[in-house]
């Protein structure tokens, strides 16, 4: 199945006019399909642009590209426009719609009910409404993470608590298990495919905790529009609404402004409070920064110098190898709902453990011992 893709019917004839005279009629006849409405796959469009040989970006433009303008957006670190998707990218995006392909087909045998915030929004609603909605029907309160001790142990709890409301959550830092194949901070944070029973969202793993944390609220606002948040386009004003209601459900203004005004009471000091509302809230100093300047509590000027010198802590910061147990970070990669579904697809026969192992991308002894600890 896949995540479709809207290929605006304005690029069209400018897309048939770089293929040229000789392209071939079934991929002029492919486009022109998709200019009539037709929604492709991320793979077609991969396999339409090896053919006509014209660059994959502008497929995801929305008019005709006259001046060297790039085109396809990705949520990621430095919110630029990116001249192309990397191979890496591309082959992970290409797994998790083999993976949720399965998904669909488990539950159409299934009959599994729709997510529970899928497609919830409704018209007009501000992003904190939605958010509420969100934090009501996933059974998170008002100010849940502010429980936690770190953003990592936030970013687990909510993972789980989305889990059980419907949402497929992967991450990883790698291609499957190919440490040489890097994914980068740089081109992309999360994405997230949208499917109304099985959606699924996906994290870089080589993102901070708390950067982490933000992303899988921002994806679950996407699949509360009912949306995929894969090539954004000119949707930026959809990636607003996504942080906004992501920034509600993490900093909820009332509590973020008691909190904020507490600091400033003890300390008089920006830097000091922006650090202990950031460690309350389980959230990176930038976002922290953003949501005080949002909220009237400091300047755009200090908001922007924060965010800069934060970007440039995180971009230079090596990170050494964390000799971590394999099996526990490989467990980690994959979505626990799903191990339990395809585990009992096994065992009644339905799939085949060669499926099961290209699904994971795992040998079998590495599939079998990840099963053993996911089943305890």
């Amino acid at each position: 199945m896949g995540a479709r893709i809207t290929i605006s019917r304005n690029i069209i004839p400018w897309l048939k006019e770089l293929a040229g005279p000789d392209a071939p009629e079934e991929a002029i006849l492919e486009i022109e399909a998709w200019g009539s409405g037709r929604k492709p796959t991320l793979n077609q469009i991969d396999g339409i642009s090896r053919k006509l040989h014209i660059p994959f970006g502008y497929f995801f433009l929305q008019e005709p590209c006259t001046d060297g303008a790039s085109s396809p957006r990705f949520r990621s670190f430095s919110s630029r426009i990116s001249n192309r998707i990397s191979d890496e990218l591309r082959d992970t995006i290409s797994k998790m719609e083999e993976i949720q392909d399965w998904l669909v087909d488990y539950a159409d045998e299934e009959d599994l009910h729709d997510c529970l915030i899928a497609a919830i929004r409704k018209e007009g609603q501000s992003p904190a409404a939605l958010a509420a909605e969100i934090i009501a029907r996933s059974g998170l309160g008002n100010g849940w993470n502010t429980a936690f001790g770190s953003a990592a142990e936030a970013y687990k709890q909510a993972r789980e608590t989305l889990g059980h409301i419907g949402i497929y959550i992967f991450e990883n830092g790698i291609v499957g298990f190919n440490t040489g194949r890097k994914l980068d901070i740089g081109e992309f944070r999360a994405f997230c495919l949208y499917e109304k029973r099985v959606p699924l969202i996906f994290i870089n793993a080589s993102d901070s905790p708390e950067g982490k944390l933000f992303s899988l609220f921002h994806e679950a606002t996407h699949i509360a529009l009912g949306e995929d948040d894969i090539l954004c386009g000119s949707m930026q004003s959809e990636e607003r609404y996504c942080n906004a209601a992501a920034a509600e459900m993490l900093m909820p203004s009332e509590l973020f402004i008691a909190s904020w005004k507490e600091g400033i009471a003890k300390n008089a000091d920006t830097s000091i409070t922006l650090k202990s509302v950031s460690r309350r809230f389980c959230t990176s100093i930038s976002a922290t920064a953003i949501r005080a300047n949002e909220l009237g509590l400091i300047g755009k000027a200090e908001t922007d110098s924060i965010i800069s010198e934060a970007k440039d802590r995180f971009l230079s910061r090596k990170k050494a190898a964390s000799g971590g147990n394999f099996y526990s970070t490989a467990r980690t990669r994959l979505d626990r709902n799903f191990l339990f579904m395809l585990y009992g697809n096994l065992q009644s026969g339905k799939t085949r453990y060669t499926d099961a192992y290209r699904l994971t991308s795992c040998s079998g002894a590495v599939f079998s011992r990840i099963m053993r600890e996911v089943l305890g």
